[in-house]
């Protein structure tokens, strides 16, 4: 057994001590940057709808007030989309709790993914409507039966739609299915957006990062859903990775082992 002289052990204790303060140092900086990341975009998602609400509330009293200038449709649907955003913003913020404090609990089962992709496909479908996109959805014909969690596999392609959408202003929004030869699943979503730069490639998938932000940003979102995806892609053992261009739109690939029927 190798004996220390009291000076080299205090010497040896005194930068042990230096390098744990060193990170204790670096994890809290960390911390305080995520809870000021937190504070700045849960604020801003928030708010804007909160203010949206109420200032639909009072256009609504100075319409009720003035009945031949009556124009509810449009007050309405915005009392709406706000409170949406809201509820959205919220369970962002919840299952990330989740999976943060390790509350989450998959029940890891064999899934059949061709009616849960049906199911959002009809959905965002009227999402793609509303807004004057287009939407396709070709299933292929091969297995769609993987072992996963049915809701994080949900929420995984629930997000990559709703960032779709959310990122196109004109033309397609895609949901396509494929197998490989390697008895795999591919589910792509593609979308004729505004891509992603060079720049923010490597930060796609972090809490709390958006390509735009602060608050006069172009597009709502709180940087939450990609961060979901890539974690919850890590539950369900299922592979991501991405291929943009800027201006010309981004096609997202989730690769899952399937399972025979």
């Amino acid at each position: 057994m190798q004996i220390y002289s009291t000076e080299l052990w205090k010497v040896l204790t005194k930068k042990r001590l230096i390098v744990e303060l060193r990170n204790a140092k670096e994890l809290a900086e960390k911390a305080a940057q995520l809870k000021s990341d937190l504070l700045s975009q849960m604020s801003h998602e928030i708010r804007s709808p909160m203010n949206v609400m109420l200032g639909s509330i009072d256009m609504l009293k100075d319409e009720l007030e003035n009945p031949d200038g009556l124009n509810l449709e449009n007050t309405f649907n915005a009392i709406e989309n706000a409170g949406q955003r809201i509820v959205r913003t919220l369970n962002l913020i919840l299952n990330m709790s989740e999976l943060q404090t390790s509350n989450f609990v998959p029940h890891i089962r064999k899934v059949d993914l061709k009616p849960v992709l049906k199911k959002l496909a009809s959905e965002y479908q009227m999402k793609c409507r509303f807004k004057g996109l287009d939407f396709i959805a070709n299933f292929g014909t091969g297995d769609h039966f993987v072992m996963g969690d049915e809701y994080s596999l949900t929420q995984i392609f629930g997000n990559l739609l709703d960032n779709a959408i959310k990122y196109t202003h004109e033309g397609i929004v895609q949901l396509n299915t494929t197998a490989d030869s390697e008895n795999a699943l591919i589910v792509e979503v593609t979308d004729t957006g505004i891509g992603i730069s060079d720049d923010f490639r490597d930060h796609m998938f972090f809490a709390f990062r958006q390509e735009d932000q602060g608050y006069g940003r172009n597009f709502e979102g709180n940087g939450l859903g990609l961060a979901l995806v890539k974690k919850y892609c890590e539950i369900n053992r299922a592979d991501i990775s991405f291929e943009s261009e800027k201006e010309k739109g981004t096609r997202f690939i989730v690769k899952l082992e399937t399972i025979p029927e």
